[in-house]
């Protein structure tokens, strides 16, 4: 299970803002248990991943330090299940973008499309 502040999910999240809310400071905790994609149990550190690219948005700061080798953004696979898990719960371009610069090592706050160019590049020389 992950606590988040409820403000935070829900900037980010469409799926969370559509949630009601007792107290708008009160914690968002992520079941992961209940949470599938493609009918696998989502893992911890793709949810962390989104997490850390939103808590960058807000904070300049991520929500948990992540290893390198834990990063799921490290393989196709596992960029894939990021991807997949911020589209299940209805991320924001705001998070998209971030997560695209993030895997790309573009530092750039442009769109979603010239992010995706970035990306396009990044991977053409490495």
């Amino acid at each position: 299970m992950l606590a988040t502040p409820r403000r935070l999910t829900k900037l980010f999240s469409l799926c969370a803002a559509g949630l009601p809310s007792q107290q708008a400071d009160s914690e968002t905790v992520w079941d992961l248990s209940n949470i599938l994609i493609d009918g696998q149990p989502v893992q911890r550190a793709t949810v962390v991943a989104w997490l850390n690219s939103c808590y960058q948005i807000v904070y300049t700061a991520d929500y948990e330090s992540q290893e390198a080798a834990d990063n799921p953004a490290r393989t196709f696979e596992g960029l894939y299940r990021l991807l997949a898990f911020a589209d299940a719960v209805d991320s924001t371009d705001g998070v998209l973008q971030r997560m695209m610069a993030d895997v790309s090592g573009c530092s750039c706050t442009h769109s979603w499309e010239s992010s995706s160019w970035c990306f396009a590049q990044a991977r053409a020389t490495t």
